[in-house]
């Protein structure tokens, strides 16, 4: 699979930031992204005598709560790198997909071809996503504060502050498919499935006086550290309400110390390109500019 445009397909891992982690290690990444996770169907298509192979997971969880079948193209492989046969490649891909469904896709800033081929066919731009981490996690200090863990009787409080707190440049928000209350309530489940467990650990401020209004969801990924060689791990979601201002910074600096403690190395978190006041707080904490990549969608 990976022969193919190996060179962009590098950019595809979520740690190709990290230039210590090999290439070939980088590539297996990728590999188990596309050709092992549940739902993903490789899709051929043909122009001009040309094969062109398309990676395409159908999210089930997603289909339910939106009603919608919905789709996530995750990328393209191909020897031929003509913009027009690439175009026409993705739009008969979209042909096999059924009406009135969604598709959306995360493409890295270096793989122009298949950005242009996805803009000819109608995709729209929904978010530039930047990754931010930090490589020297063992040298990390800052003030200390008071957190501990969500538990299940925090879901509704910190479902409200998920909602009121909404960021208009995430992928949800940012796409006119979805009205405001129903990216909110996708939010808000995406929470209460944290707590339960589809995150490794959320923490939530536990000083005398602050109210539960405000959390950080990471992952610690163990899973993925023996195969890069490295403890890396994800803090991925964050809300912070006014009634705890000033809490973003101290969340994110506890959870650092946190995977400082479990023996990480690495940690990486995703932010909108918009979003320069969480930018600058990662920055003065030792974090540092990694990657890009588009966020787009199209409804078929």
């Amino acid at each position: 699979m990976i022969m193919n445009r190996e060179e962009k397909l590098l950019f595809y891992s979520p740690y190709s930031f990290l230039r210590s982690i090999s290439k070939d290690k980088q590539l297996a990444v990728v590999d188990a992204i596309f050709e092992k996770q549940i739902g993903t169907e490789k899709i051929l298509i043909q122009v001009e005598g040309y094969d062109f192979i398309f990676y395409l997971r159908k999210l089930e969880w997603d289909t339910r709560f939106f009603n919608k079948n919905t789709f996530k193209l995750l990328t393209i492989i191909s020897d031929n790198n003509d913009l027009a046969k690439v175009s026409e490649a993705i739009r008969q891909l979209l042909i096999t997909i059924p009406k009135d469904s969604y598709v959306f896709t995360e493409v890295p800033s270096e793989d122009i071809l298949f950005l242009q081929g996805l803009g000819n066919n109608c995709f729209k731009l929904l978010e530039t996503r930047l990754t931010y981490y930090n490589d020297n996690i063992k040298n990390y200090e800052y003030k200390r504060f008071k957190v501990r863990e969500a538990v299940k009787n925090d879901i509704e409080i910190l479902q409200y502050t998920a909602s009121v707190m909404k960021n208009e440049y995430d992928r949800i928000h940012a796409d006119y498919t979805f009205d405001e209350v129903l990216a909110n309530n996708y939010l808000a489940k995406y929470v209460e499935n944290s707590i339960k467990g589809f995150a490794d650990i959320v923490i939530v401020p536990d000083e005398e006086g602050v109210p539960i209004e405000a959390f950080l969801t990471s992952n610690f990924l163990t899973e993925d550290w023996d195969k890069v060689g490295v403890k890396i791990s994800k803090m991925v979601l964050s809300a912070v309400n006014t009634s705890c201002r000033g809490w973003y910074v101290k969340l994110i600096s506890e959870m650092t110390f946190i995977m400082k403690e479990k023996g990480v190395q690495c940690i990486f978190m995703n932010t909108q390109s918009t979003n320069k006041a969480v930018i600058k707080t990662w920055e003065t904490l030792g974090f540092k500019y990694g990657s890009a990549t588009h966020i787009l969608s199209l409804n078929t």
